[in-house]
């Protein structure tokens, strides 16, 4: 079951398998820990090591004296706040039948900082969690801040520290550090490239020519009968008929001839290409729009622009093509184009999504753009709990690890500094089954297959159920979740899910 096993594969895991503990005795006493990197997996990871009494220096490259260009924004983020959404404001389905929305369940009762703090700041989003990202992640910097066990300190790390240390630096490493990951794992590691969509102000859209309305005409909680989460992603990232209520996407339809010129102004348009040194490899959920029509005229409107289930009001009838704005902030002044990535220049941005009907007058108030992701083959590159190979005291975390979403990173961070903490305190760690959220997810990280790509949380990481006979999908979601739970309650029970004292 170890990650020396190259041939083991999830069906072949038990629970009983999944709880084996892992025991080092620690060098210590140890009482102090880094963690470099202020998004979501670092904010988790430090909080969740500051509750289990270990001072925490937390390293945030952005915003420091020493470095000017980062006082203001470095793209693709916008301020110096820590734990920034950048790629969307939507942390997925909150169904608790889903596997984001066990995760979520999961995360909360081990004490997760920003799932709560997620709620507090929620947008409205029907059966999914979005949130107002300024006011998130100002918060989350307030509650570290705030934190007698967390200093947080505003520099660049360029080398691994030498104590015990959690590198939770995302996919945007910077090269000093990312050169001395490499030396450490024996690798120059693995990449991928991650889009972002534009944002438009909502009052330069044209209402009229627009309509908000659920796929089927569906209220919020409905289930998605093109496919759910089995397999767990919807890759255009909107409205998939069970994460959206009535209003809370606004859609923006097109005929055939007015997607037909959309996609030929796409397939025409100036990009931004990547450097000589640079292979493009992106993540499918984040696919940006050109890339699609290479693939076929009719790729985006079975993707993203998918006009399945809605009905324009102005016509009574299905569109052809439907473009979906998702709420940027709870004041509906912002809107994001879901599944619009691009790596179009942005003069060409501009002119190619003004002819979406809605949008002919729309004032862009964030363009798309292209960023680099960095991340490590973890099942092979990393020994077991997400350890640098001979630094037992140092884990990696986070999207570095190769995981993608955003609820999935706060998970690796708060997974990893458990996983720590029991390491430091030389007491045992019982890893959280196969069969939760947080276990199918840890598990394939340290033993995903090659080639090793990122991947959110989705039900294909869980192991079969052990029945006979064929099961309808939504009978497989539900007895799938209601094993989860079960499972990780139990595990939860035991204590293993806090494996060192939390001071009172």
């Amino acid at each position: 079951m170890r990650k020396t096993d190259p041939d083991v594969t999830v069906a072949d895991v038990t629970v009983a398998d999944a709880t084996v503990a892992d025991v080092t005795v620690a060098d210590g006493p140890f009482t102090a820990v880094t963690v470099v990197g202020g998004g979501l997996a670092g904010c988790e990871a430090a909080w969740t090591l500051a509750r289990l009494g270990f001072d925490v220096e937390l390293i945030e490259a952005r915003g420091g004296e020493d470095n000017p260009a980062d006082n203001a924004s470095t793209p693709p983020w916008q301020s110096g706040d820590l734990a920034e959404l950048v790629c969307s404001n939507s942390l997925k389905s909150d169904d608790p039948a889903r596997p984001t929305g066990l995760l979520k369940r999961e995360l909360a009762q081990l004490g997760s900082l920003l799932i709560p703090l997620a709620r507090e700041h929620a947008v409205a989003a029907g059966t999914a969690l979005a949130v107002d990202r300024g006011s998130f992640a100002r918060a989350v910097t307030g509650k570290i801040a705030s934190s007698g066990r967390i200093r947080l300190v505003r520099a660049e790390v360029t080398a691994i520290p030498e104590g015990p240390a959690i590198l939770a630096t995302g996919p945007l490493t910077r090269p000093a550090l990312a050169q001395a990951i490499a030396g450490a794992i024996g690798s120059e590691g693995l990449y991928f490239y991650d889009a972002i969509a534009p944002v438009v102000e909502a009052d330069s859209l044209d209402w009229s020519l627009a309509f908000s309305a659920s796929r089927w005409g569906r209220d919020a909680g409905g289930v998605d009968s093109a496919g759910g989460d089995a397999g767990g992603v919807d890759s255009a990232g909107g409205d998939s008929g069970g994460e959206d209520s009535g209003g809370d996407y606004l859609n923006c339809p097109m005929n055939r001839e007015e997607y037909e010129a959309f996609v030929e102004a796409i397939a025409a348009a100036d990009k931004v290409t990547p450097r000589a040194f640079e292979e493009p490899r992106y993540f499918e959920n984040c696919s940006p729009v050109e890339l699609m029509v290479e693939r076929g005229r009719d790729v985006l409107r079975y993707g993203p622009l998918r006009p399945i289930g809605l009905i324009d009001p102005r016509t009574g009838a299905r569109p052809w093509a439907v473009v979906q704005l998702r709420m940027e902030n709870r004041h509906r002044t912002a809107f994001n184009l879901v599944g619009c990535q691009t790596r179009m220049t942005y003069p060409s941005q501009e002119r190619v999504f003004r002819l979406i009907p809605a949008l002919r007058e729309a004032r862009f108030l964030r363009l798309g753009e292209v960023h680099r992701n960095t991340y490590v083959d973890a099942p092979r590159r990393l020994e077991e709990g997400l350890f640098l190979p001979g630094r037992p005291h140092t884990a990696l975390s986070g999207l570095l690890c190769g995981v993608e979403g955003y609820v999935e990173s706060m998970a690796l961070g708060l997974y990893s500094a458990l996983r720590l903490a029991a390491r430091l305190r030389g007491v045992p760690f019982v890893e959280p089954p196969v069969t939760c959220a947080l276990g199918a997810l840890a598990w394939h990280i340290r033993h995903a297959p090659a080639p090793y790509m990122p991947t959110n949380v989705h039900l294909g990481l869980w192991p079969p159920l052990q029945v006979t006979g064929r099961l309808p999908k939504a009978e497989k979601r539900r007895m799938l979740a209601e094993r989860a739970v079960a499972d990780f309650d139990a595990w939860f029970a035991a204590g293993a899910g806090f494996p060192v004292e939390v001071p009172t």
